[in-house]
């Protein structure tokens, strides 16, 4: 009888080991909430575009990358992120969110240079929650300049990126086995889901950056899992990523938003998510559906203006405000005698009109009967047109939208530039502002 009761002793002993062991192989689902406040503040800031200093010089060959870079501002990007770190360190968000495109072309130097600027504010306990955007992983078009010459440069792998932005991954509850999406829990009252939205190369790669994104099905699989999670723990659930969930001005749709978005739309408005933050279209922009999430485009920190957004968060409402960072006023500070940077509102916008004027001084220069003045009138109408739409400040009065309809300028749009005409009344559309929002988390939709 003592043999047989030691012999079920040992083969339960043996079990239990057994069970310990394979519990501790399982990827566990982690309870730890990043703040137990029931207040907290958060910033996100979406399309850096940073490339390190250390991989180009002012010769010909950056030159004439940065004339094709769609309005970015390439030249003093360590210096205006050291202003918003500056600022960070100040105000003290509890966390500081990036929606992707962290790097100009998924250059490995870039994106470790970018985290030594950020330093200050690991060391001050405010966590930066990232996930890429469709250049920064395994991109062929990762380069350096030098002289006239243009080479390559390693590019960051899915493992580098998970390294270098470690703090979302260190942090996370909840990993989705094939992408880099993890969810967050921030407090009691909010999970967070970081999703990889991105079309990259499982590997090293020659091509350049896939504009477009998509969920695939394992991913979305796991995103009901950590929407149900929220459902169990009484959790609103707030999500971050690259691409688009809803078309926020014409033009802007093919490649920007999600392909399968619709899919998306359909999940998240069944679990009552409010709120979806995005970036990609360089653009200032929220839209709300009446029965769906709210989404919030923030714009390009890279592109005039320095855009961030300050969401604060309680049980009963999410508030929302986009911000600025103001590098003139760092510079005056930090005693800095570079006039670019202590007027550099007027040098960014200055670049971003550079970028946006050319197409359209070379498309009309083929028209005798179009004159010089006239095609620098044009370009500037058509500058302060994407100025207001790009920076979120794109409600006009009726009255306004008839003098723009009605203008010398327009007239030269539809008789010349006939594919500009649906553009231009596109960015007359908007009836909503795109500066703040309030979301009361008590009302019939949750």
């Amino acid at each position: 009888m003592k043999k047989k009761i030691a012999f079920v002793s040992l083969i339960l002993l043996f079990l239990i080991v057994f069970i310990l062991i394979i519990h501790q192989k399982l990827p566990q689902s982690k309870e730890n909430y990043i703040t137990k406040t029931t207040h907290s503040a958060i910033w996100v800031i979406s399309d850096t575009h940073f490339i390190s200093k250390k991989l180009y010089d002012n010769n010909s060959a950056f030159e004439k990358m940065k004339k094709t870079s769609a309005g970015k501002e390439l030249t003093y990007q360590e210096e205006s992120l050291e202003a918003l770190v500056q600022k960070a360190l100040q105000e003290k968000p509890q966390a500081i969110v990036l929606t992707g495109d962290i790097t100009f072309n998924g250059e490995k130097q870039s994106a470790q240079d970018f985290m030594k600027i950020f330093l200050p504010l690991k060391k001050a306990n405010i966590p930066l929650l990232a996930i890429p955007g469709n250049h920064d992983i395994n991109n062929g078009y990762a380069r350096g300049f030098e002289g006239s010459h243009q080479y390559r440069t390693p590019e960051i792998s899915q493992e580098e990126f998970r390294e270098i932005f470690s703090d979302g991954f260190t942090l996370g509850n909840s990993f989705d086995k094939k992408t880099l999406s993890y969810r967050v829990d921030w407090n009691k009252g909010y999970q967070f889901l970081f999703l990889d939205t991105n079309n990259y190369p499982s590997a090293h790669s020659l091509l350049p950056p896939q504009t477009n994104g998509v969920l695939e099905k394992e991913t979305i699989d796991w995103i009901k899992e950590q929407l149900q999670h929220a459902k169990e723990k009484k959790q609103t659930t707030i999500v971050f990523m690259h691409h688009n969930l809803y078309a926020h001005a014409l033009n802007f749709s093919k490649g920007f938003v999600l392909d399968n978005a619709e899919q998306l739309q359909q999940i998240l408005t069944k679990n009552h998510v409010p709120l979806v933050f995005s970036g990609h279209i360089h653009m200032q922009d929220i839209l709300t559906h009446a029965n769906g999430p709210t989404e919030i485009l923030t714009g390009a920190y890279s592109v005039y203006e320095l855009t961030y957004g300050v969401v604060n968060l309680d049980k009963q409402a999410i508030e929302y405000q986009k911000k600025l960072i103001n590098v003139n006023d760092w510079a005056r500070k930090k005693k800095l005698t570079n006039p670019d940077l202590l007027d550099y509102t007027s040098y960014q916008a200055k670049t971003f009109e550079t970028s946006h004027t050319r197409d359209f001084t070379q498309k009309l220069n083929i028209y005798d009967e179009v004159s010089n003045q006239e095609i620098e009138s044009l370009n500037k109408f058509m500058n302060q047109l994407n100025i207001r739409l790009f920076t979120g400040n794109d409600l006009y009065t009726k009255q306004q939208k008839e003098e723009i309809l009605n203008s010398r300028e327009f007239r030269l749009i539809k008789d010349f530039l006939p594919e500009q005409k649906a553009y231009v009344e596109g960015l007359l559309l908007d009836e909503d502002s795109d500066q703040s929002c309030n979301i009361n988390l008590k009302g019939p939709n949750f």
